[in-house]
């Protein structure tokens, strides 16, 4: 019996104690498994029932299958290490119209648990039409209005064409900010309007604390604001500003399962940049075929994927992109994809939701690919819209590709690409994730507002900006999901050097987040804590797998 095990051992097979009990009842099925010439990365008495397959005596019930054996433990004081491997050569893209890899199999049946709250695809009613724009920021300000209202500063909120009429000694309001400008003498002054009217309300320029809380004011966000009636004219006078932000709270969801989401962003299938090497360690890792045992424990645990955004490069998203394509069809790129991602084992449940460089509608929300792109796929992954939100195993994910990256950073004071995570923080204090119409970030005048952030999730996902970050603000675990594609001309250009292949693990039992570091090319920049923003509250050396350059 020794020998057996060590002869499978040998051949890369690990033996479960009650396969070890059978085989060493029936050494007939060892002979059988040996036989073969490939074998499972774990043998369980399950695996051996398929192996040497002999119908019963009598006719019976099966037997339940046996619970596997229970995954090592994390220890807090270790870190896993990575193996160093050599370089894997481009995968190159199938033939166009050939099947699907067989998709390889590992774990047993699992029966996912995921429901689809909020996500605009097959509910899409805007024309473009002026009505569809007033029925869109309608909608945004009366969610939001419910929100501040909760707010113990601002919840007898008045209408606006009631604060005209004086005669109240301090005058709470709530409106979307439709103009902001500054005085010849250093005054801000902010127009807010709501159904019933508009009104200038001044932050004056000898009080520093106003104009620094009016300078933080976006165009179109619906805030909150507190004032005293007007001395002479009809300018109300700033006294504080409020904001919808999210109640302080505790533990969130959690699932009552031993299980695990992973999230990856960016991985702009088709470009020359697209990290081939790194890719191929990820799929091993997920196939629990290459990491320690406390990686291969945590790869066990991932039942869910989400894929946020950007899952091909695109054709025609900028100037001269096409030098930058290693597969220079939008079809060949989301085939290649598809092929890719069936390489995943088969009890992985995968959400792909579009982002800026896929083919679907650049305003968001954006619906999910069209249907000729999605039947390149395995049935394993679902297409979803940007964004979308979604409970899993009763744990609640808000993820959005992050195209509203490129304003929060132009319009928000202190933010910065090499920082995503301060940008997150603004949309959950601010309850919105586009709320400026007319930027970089075209906006579809949809009659409900998906991109309000009406409900508080448990895990608020985005990605585009090619950075890594992992923080938590008020019970909520925020992610910034990293790329697998190293630097661009155009990144080059502006000096940025992105993060790539840093992959996100929540446990969805515990809330525990992770980050596992798989680039293991040349360092991309990554060289000094706090770079990849992870906040203290995960500031812990032990969370990230790879002891490698993020620390």
């Amino acid at each position: 019996m020794q020998a057996l095990v060590a002869e499978l051992l040998k051949r890369g097979a690990f033996v479960a104690p009650d396969a070890a009990a059978r085989l060493e009842k029936e050494p007939a099925l060892g002979e059988a498994l040996l036989a073969r010439s490939e074998l499972p990365l774990l043998i369980t008495v399950d695996e051996l029932e398929r192996a040497v397959p002999r119908p019963p005596e009598t006719p019976v019930l099966p037997a339940a299958p046996p619970e596997p054996p229970a995954p090592p433990p994390f220890t807090p004081d270790t870190r896993g290490a990575l193996l160093d491997e050599p370089a894997v050569p481009a995968p190159k893209a199938r033939v166009v119209g050939g099947p699907l890899p067989p998709r390889p199999r590992l774990l047993d049946a699992y029966p996912h648990e995921v429901e689809v709250l909020a996500d605009v695809t097959g509910n899409s009613t805007c024309e473009g039409a002026i009505s569809d724009f007033t029925r869109y920021f309608n909608d945004r300000l009366a969610k939001i209005r419910k929100m501040l209202k909760q707010r113990r500063e601002i919840s007898g909120a008045v209408p606006i064409a009631r604060a005209r009429m004086g005669g109240l000694a301090k005058i709470p309001l709530i409106g979307i900010v439709t103009e902001i400008r500054t005085t010849k003498n250093g005054h801000r002054l902010l127009e807010i309007e709501d159904e019933t009217g508009s009104v200038n309300v001044l932050a004056p320029a000898n009080d520093a604390n106003l104009v620094v809380e009016a300078d933080s004011v976006i165009e179109d966000e619906v805030v909150g604001v507190v004032c005293k009636p007007p001395g002479r004219g009809d300018l109300l006078i700033l006294e504080h500003i409020v904001r919808p932000d999210v109640p302080m709270a505790g533990q969130g969801h959690r699932s009552t399962r031993s299980s695990a989401v992973a999230i990856l962003s960016d991985i702009h299938f088709g470009a020359k940049t697209f990290l081939h090497d790194d890719w191929e360690r990820f799929l091993r890792w997920i196939n629990l075929e290459w990491g320690d045992s406390r990686m291969k424990a945590l790869a066990r645990k991932v039942r869910y994927l989400v894929v946020n955004g950007d899952i091909v490069d695109g054709i025609g998203i900028f100037p001269g992109q096409e030098d930058e394509l290693a597969i220079v069809d939008a079809y060949e790129q989301y085939q290649f994809a598809g092929e890719q991602l069936a390489r995943i084992r088969d009890d992985v449940k995968v959400y792909a939701l579009p982002g800026n460089h896929d083919l679907v509608r650049p305003a968001e929300p954006q619906p999910a690919l069209p249907e000729k792109y999605k039947r390149l796929f395995p049935e394993s992954v679902q297409h979803v819209g940007n964004p979308v939100k979604l409970s899993i195993e009763g744990v609640e994910i808000l993820s959005y590709h992050g195209r509203s990256m490129d304003d929060w950073i132009t319009r928000v004071a202190g933010m910065s690409y090499e920082r995503p995570i301060d940008a997150m923080k603004e949309m959950v204090v601010r309850r919105h994730m586009v709320p400026v119409y007319g930027l970089r970030t075209p906006i579809a005048p949809e009659h409900k507002d998906y991109l309000t952030i009406d409900t508080v999730p448990d895990v608020f996902v985005t990605g585009h900006v090619h950075a890594a970050g992992l923080d938590s603000y008020r019970g909520i675990t925020l992610i910034n999901a990293s790329c697998w594609q190293s630097q661009t001309a155009y990144q080059k250009m502006h000096g940025f050097m992105p993060e790539p292949a840093k992959v996100p693990v929540v446990e969805l039992d515990t809330g525990k987040p992770w980050m596992i570091d798989f680039h293991r090319g040349k360092p991309a920049g990554v060289d000094v804590a706090g770079r990849s923003q992870f906040g203290e509250a995960f500031r812990n050396p032990a969370k990230i797998a790879n002891p490698g350059d993020v620390v």
